[in-house]
C-alpha cells in the first residue's frame, strides 16, 4: 500500500513538472515568433550585419537554362530590403556583376537599383550572397526582382506580393 501511495505522489510530481515545463517554454516560443515578425524588434534588436526572413516570404527557385537561381527575401537591421540570392551552374562561368543583372521593380512599375552585393565575386559555378535594396516602401502591395541578361541567364523574374 505504501509502494503504491508513492507511485502515485511520483507521478503526481512528474506531471505537474511536465504541465509547467511544456507552458513556459510554449510561452517562450510564442514570444520569439512574435518578435521575429514585428520590424520595430527587428530592426532594433539585431546586429548591423544579420538578416532575418521577410515576414513568411517564400524563397523562390529558378532553374530554367544552364543556369539554377535561389531568391529568398530578407529584411536588414536597417531597413533595407535585400535577397539572398544562390547561383549554380555546372557548365561554364558566373562571371556575371549581380550590381547590374539583378534589379527590383516594385508595384507602380518603378526600377529600383541594388546599393550593394554582399556576396562571392565573380567566376565559378556557385555564387551566394545578399543583394541590397534601398529601404522599403511599406506602401507596396508587391515587388519583383528581375535577373537580366547574365549570358545564360536570360531574363528571370521572381515576384512577391507583399
Amino acid at each position: 500500500m505504501k509502494k503504491i501511495k508513492f507511485v502515485i505522489i511520483v507521478l503526481i510530481f512528474v506531471a505537474v513538472g511536465f504541465f509547467l515545463f511544456t507552458f513556459f517554454v510554449s510561452k517562450d516560443k510564442l514570444t520569439s515568433i512574435d518578435n521575429v515578425l514585428s520590424e520595430d524588434v527587428v530592426q532594433s534588436d539585431i546586429s548591423q550585419n544579420s538578416s532575418v526572413p521577410l515576414r513568411t516570404y517564400e524563397g523562390k527557385t529558378s532553374s530554367n537554362g544552364r543556369v539554377e537561381i535561389k531568391i529568398q527575401p530578407r529584411v536588414l537591421s536597417s531597413g533595407e530590403l535585400g535577397f539572398d540570392i544562390e547561383f549554380d551552374t555546372h557548365t561554364g562561368s558566373l562571371d556575371q556583376d549581380v550590381m547590374k543583372i539583378v534589379s527590383l521593380i516594385d508595384d507602380r512599375g518603378n526600377t529600383i537599383l541594388p546599393v550593394r552585393w554582399d556576396g562571392s565575386p565573380p567566376g565559378g559555378h556557385h555564387r551566394a550572397g545578399t543583394l541590397i535594396f534601398p529601404r522599403t516602401m511599406p506602401q507596396w502591395t508587391s515587388v519583383t526582382v528581375v535577373v537580366r541578361d547574365g549570358g545564360d541567364l536570360y531574363e528571370r523574374k521572381f515576384m512577391w506580393q507583399l
